[in-house]
């Protein structure tokens, strides 16, 4: 059962969207492997903004980012 969730904002540079984009897809991989994470998401909330949302059971792994 999840207990701890983090939600982040990011705001890419002007000209850099891409590349947050690029960047976030990539690190879904990676976050999925971390010990403790139960949900690892990354969405574009709009043309240079996006979010990260993880959820973990013990806040220990929730620090873990």
């Amino acid at each position: 059962m999840n207990k701890f969730a983090i939600w982040a904002q990011l705001e890419a540079k002007s000209g850099k969207e891409k590349e947050v984009e690029e960047f976030l897809k990539s690190a879904q991989p990676l976050a999925e492997r971390e010990p403790g994470t139960t949900s690892w998401y990354a969405l574009k909330i709009g043309p240079a903004k996006f979010g990260i949302s993880t959820r973990s059971r013990t806040s220990k792994d929730a620090m873990r980012i």
